[in-house]
């Protein structure tokens, strides 16, 4: 997480469902160490969402998203090493 903070990110997106509909399903045991990383801080959870209405045509479903914060520290990342 530390090279996300040297890089400026500030917020990390996760479209749990998404990915695990991937080909990467297999990748699902990192997945769930996302929420135990002291590098990130949850900051918020949307749950899935449908077309908001009926007479407009939605092209994709929203799964549930989270949202977490990079808190990880920069003390020991150089840009040079990512």
């Amino acid at each position: 997480m530390g090279r996300l903070k040297a890089m400026a990110v500030r917020y990390a997106l996760v479209h749990r469902e998404g990915y695990l509909e991937t080909e990467l399903v297999e990748e699902k045991e990192e997945l769930d160490k996302i929420p135990h990383n002291p590098g990130l801080k949850l900051v918020r959870s949307f749950s899935a969402q449908e077309c908001p209405r009926k007479d407009i045509m939605c092209v994709a479903k929203s799964g549930p998203i989270d949202v977490y914060e990079v808190v990880a520290t920069t003390s020991n990342i150089s840009l040079d090493k990512i």
